[in-house]
């Protein structure tokens, strides 16, 4: 990276097409300004998003306009397959 930072615009994301009915659940090795840049990109479309930490084998809601559910709360895989009724 030739000035050490990025502008607005110079990266972009592919976003895949969301129904709006289903949350996103982010996960993988990505710089913390990745996994911000794609929540906010999710959030127009999604009523959740959570990253996955495996540390607490859950994902962290980090956005939500689902009733009941809060920033912060945690979504536990349940054995590896997340529940889909968020």
């Amino acid at each position: 990276i030739p000035a050490l930072f990025l502008e607005k615009g110079e990266v972009s994301f592919p976003s895949p097409r969301l129904d709006g009915r289903r949350g996103v659940i982010l996960s993988g090795a990505l710089p913390k300004w990745v996994y911000a840049a794609l929540t906010r990109e999710f959030a127009a479309a999604a009523p959740w998003v959570a990253v996955y930490d495996p540390a607490l084998d859950a994902a962290v809601l980090v956005f939500s306009r689902v009733r009941g559910r809060r920033v912060g709360e945690l979504l536990s895989s349940g054995g590896g397959a997340f529940l889909p009724e968020l």
